[in-house]
Order: structure tokens, then C-alpha cells, then sequence
């Protein structure tokens, strides 16, 4: 059976609670996982220190604009090395 690299994308957005509990799922069902990029957008101080706790990749988009949903996917998916990318919002 082929076995496709997965890369998990998780916007992010002030979702430090969440963020915990999605990172420590992933880092029990990994066997198929390349990567786990959280892209920042804009949040309070913590979530790159959450990301580096569990050895997520951590992009901050620039400036200090919110609710760039969608351009933290796109951010993601290009910054991966993943055959596949799963996205989930956190």
C-alpha cells in the first residue's frame, strides 16, 4: 500500500487552548504525518511556544491584521513538504 507524506496546516488565531490539545493528537497518530505548520496570524504572545513544545513547524504572517484564514492556509500548503496537505482550524 503506498503511503502518502501528509502535512498538517493549522491556522491560528488566539486558539492557545486548542491549539494544546490538536498538537498532542497529531503527536499520538503520526505515522503518516511529514509535518504540522502553524501559521500565525496575529495572535497574543504563546502560540510559538506551544508549536516548538511539540515540534511544529511555526510561521507568523506579517503585519497585525486578523482574520487572514485563508492566507494562512495558502502560507502553509507552500511552506510544506507533504504529498498531501490536511488542513484543520484550530
Amino acid at each position: 500500500m503506498n503511503k502518502h507524506k501528509i502535512s498538517v496546516i493549522i491556522p491560528c488565531h488566539n486558539n492557545h487552548r486548542s491549539l494544546k490539545w490538536i498538537l498532542k493528537a497529531i503527536s499520538i497518530s503520526s505515522e503518516y504525518i511529514c509535518d504540522v505548520i502553524c501559521v500565525d496570524d496575529a495572535s497574543l504572545p504563546g502560540i510559538s511556544d506551544i508549536t516548538e513544545k511539540y515540534g511544529a513547524k511555526y510561521v507568523r504572517l506579517p503585519g497585525n491584521i486578523a482574520g487572514r484564514r485563508s492566507l494562512a492556509r495558502n502560507i502553509g500548503h507552500i511552506t510544506s513538504n507533504g504529498e498531501i496537505s490536511f488542513y484543520i482550524d484550530g
